[in-house]
């Protein structure tokens, strides 16, 4: 990522701003998304996160007591978007561990 005028990087298309980003119960950790929040980021529905945490494409886990509320990790949406980035057409091919 390259630095913006003002100093700060530019941030990758789906990724929130630093300042959006919900604190966790931990001291300085960054709370895991719900589903609408990953729906909003991808500018998609909460019925294609469903399906994607269904699928087990987009790793998840329950939070609360009872049925609890899907919790996607920060982490793993990351993954995911890097995952399916779209890479230039002059980009060369990752070169391959032998």
């Amino acid at each position: 990522m390259e630095a913006s005028v003002e100093g700060r990087q530019e941030r990758e298309p789906g990724m929130p701003e630093p300042e959006e980003v919900r604190q966790g119960p931990v001291s300085g950790a960054a709370a895991p998304y719900r589903v609408g929040e990953v729906a909003e980021l991808m500018n998609a529905g909460k019925s294609t996160v469903y399906r994607l945490i269904e699928s087990g494409e987009l790793p998840a886990f329950r939070a609360g007591s009872g049925r609890g509320g899907l919790r996607v990790p920060r982490e793993a949406y990351e993954k995911f978007v890097r995952a399916r980035a779209v890479r230039p057409p002059d980009a060369s091919p990752p070169e391959a561990v032998a």
